[in-house]
């Protein structure tokens, strides 16, 4: 009966480490796919991105992409906080994957994080990152065009690539 009883509560913790990131989340959507038997990809998208779907619009018709140019101030920032986060055995260890960020038009500041990786991360430190990104990184916002309604905009970058930036 004891013995059962540690085999339980064994099993019961170690289920809650492999099994416990599958969870619902409050801040993301977690969907796992298997692009083959041996590669998965996570998605961990930010619930609240739906909200930030509506694109800027200008007083005179013109491209989207010729409209809006963003850069970002300091692609030294973003490696910082990477390694601020994560020590350089999980960076190293860590494949490099895709940062999703939605902006505000016009002023740069990011509204959304969403991720898209090849490794299971730690979730509270994929959630604190998502926080430093959005209160310390800051992107300037070039207009080609007279701007009528504020939107937001859609930007990609590699994460995880610190390492390579070294």
């Amino acid at each position: 009966m004891r013995a059962t009883m540690l085999i339980l509560i064994f099993l019961q913790l170690f289920l809650q480490q492999v099994y416990g990131q599958n969870c619902p989340d409050d801040i993301f959507e977690i969907e796992n796919k298997n692009d083959t038997p041996d590669e998965i990809r996570i998605s961990y998208k930010d619930k609240n991105s739906t909200k930030y779907m509506y694109p800027p619009t200008f007083a005179t018709p013109v491209e989207m992409n010729r409209a809006v140019s963003v850069e970002l101030i300091s692609i030294q920032k973003l490696d910082s906080i990477e390694r601020a986060l994560f020590t350089s055995e999980e960076l190293s260890s860590l494949k490099r994957g895709t940062l999703i960020f939605h902006l505000h038009i016009p002023s740069g500041r990011i509204v959304s994080t969403s991720f898209y990786l090849k490794d299971k991360v730690d979730l509270n430190k994929l959630k604190r990152l998502k926080e430093e990104f959005e209160m310390n990184l800051h992107f300037k916002v070039k207009l080609a065009a007279e701007l009528e309604k504020e939107g937001y905009w859609v930007i990609s970058f590699p994460i995880f690539a610190s390492k390579m930036r070294q």
